[in-house]
């Protein structure tokens, strides 16, 4: 009798043992069960993430291919206009581009003793060279010819300029004769004169004084 008591026993305990573990694991399974579907709920939010990057990734190339064609098809029109430009005509010789327009310009030094507006004679030179380029390369442009004087005062000597600005016109005066005399239509030469209003460099030094000291060039496409 005893025996059985202890058997029975045994199998209550056994009984008892194994609900426990089969609970233990059936709460194990809900938790890798909950587990799972959060991993899947997360793969799909990746997922339908990376679809959009995908989507968006795809717009992009596609803007990028219009963008590379309509960039394409500016550089063929670009290199199509400048086939139809005729080519650019070199400067001559001492001419140069300022300010959007072609000019040159000479040192007074070249062309006028000091405090005078007469042509020295040796100047024919270097105004000739000047008129045969104009004729040869800028015909029909309208010459304005423009002088310009440093910052020291007239010494009312010999002459009797009442200031800088009188010198500076009676210099490129002379100086548009000797054009007109020697070809270039005086329709087409203008005389100014700035004097010592607009330097090229300062007027605190010798040199300064010298460069600005001069007789300016431009050439400009005529009023009509």
């Amino acid at each position: 009798m005893r025996n059985k008591i202890v058997s029975a026993c045994l199998v209550l305990v056994a009984v008892v043992t194994l609900g426990g573990c089969a609970e233990q694991e059936k709460r194990e399974i809900d938790r890798l069960t909950l587990s799972k579907q959060d991993l899947e709920g997360r793969v799909q939010q990746l997922t339908d993430e990376l679809d959009t990057k995908q989507a968006e990734l795809s717009n992009c190339q596609d803007k990028l291919a219009q963008l590379t064609g309509s960039q394409t098809a500016l550089q063929r029109q670009l290199q199509e206009a400048l086939k139809q430009q005729p080519p650019q005509q070199a400067l001559p010789q001492g001419f140069e581009i300022r300010e959007g327009k072609v000019m040159t310009s000479l040192p007074v030094a070249v062309l006028f003793d000091s405090g005078r507006n007469v042509l020295k004679s040796s100047a024919s030179s270097k105004l000739n060279t000047v008129i045969n380029q104009i004729r040869a390369n800028f015909p029909g442009m309208d010459v304005y010819v423009v002088g310009h004087t440093d910052t020291d005062p007239i010494r009312r000597t010999k002459d009797k300029w009442q200031d800088n600005l009188e010198l500076s016109l009676a210099r490129s005066a002379a100086v548009t004769r000797y054009l007109i005399s020697h070809g270039l239509n005086a329709k087409q030469v203008i005389t100014a004169g700035v004097g010592e209003y607009r330097p090229v460099a300062s007027n605190r030094t010798r040199d300064g004084k010298a460069k600005n000291r001069r007789v300016e060039f431009w050439i400009l496409q005529p009023n009509k």
